[in-house]
């Protein structure tokens, strides 16, 4: 199959979590990622990287993950044969180690089938691991996010609005929705702004 060619679909098969093909292809995607912090070369790997995890998970609601040189845009780490988990992906112990062996360091790229915001499960991971020089976020609509942030302060940071959340609403117990206030609240706080960066590419 031709990078350019996605299957058809019958009317009625797009879900919430259907690629949007016109969206991934052509060169306004590629701009996407030549945009980002990444040397061109790195750019265009992530970006065939990303198509091929969008082919995998059209209309699923699982995702894939990979990590690339930053030098050289080859592929150090990918999940593309670990059993896919729903809306969550991870490397393994064999995957970190050469993640952190890798001179230079990496970028990771995932997809969101849901098409949202980085989390903070995403922020989190590139500040507390200093050979992630920046993550690349694929969502299903085409939009693509990049988050770079070398402070693992920012973990402390965070957990005081996670209790700043618990104290404000005693009655919620669901993490997700704790977490999602939480995170609210801390992209709008000094820290966040000094040491975060949450970009929406070639937007």
């Amino acid at each position: 199959m031709r990078e350019k060619e996605w299957p058809r679909r019958e009317k009625g098969e797009r879900n919430r979590y259907s690629v949007n093909y016109k969206a991934v292809t052509g060169k306004s995607y590629a701009q996407r990622f030549q945009s980002s912090s990444v040397s061109n070369r790195t750019a265009e790997s992530l970006r065939i990287e990303a198509v091929r995890i969008l082919r995998e998970c059209d209309g699923k609601d699982y995702e894939r993950m990979v990590a690339v040189s930053c030098r050289t845009g080859k592929r150090v780490a990918p999940t593309f044969d670990n059993k896919p988990s729903r809306l969550r992906c991870a490397f393994t112990a064999a995957d970190a180690r050469k993640i952190n062996s890798e001179p230079g360091g990496v970028v990771t790229l995932h997809n969101h089938p849901g098409s949202s915001a980085p989390s903070w499960t995403d922020i989190k991971t590139v500040a507390t691991n200093s050979c992630i020089r920046a993550s690349l976020i694929a969502c299903h609509d085409g939009t693509v996010y990049e988050v770079k942030c070398d402070e693992p302060r920012i973990v402390d940071v965070f957990k005081h609005y996670i209790k700043a959340v618990k104290n404000e609403k005693p009655n919620v117990s669901d993490l997700g929705i704790i977490q999602a206030d939480a995170l609210n609240m801390f992209l709008q706080s000094r820290e966040a702004k000094k040491w975060l960066t949450i970009r929406k590419l070639g937007a």
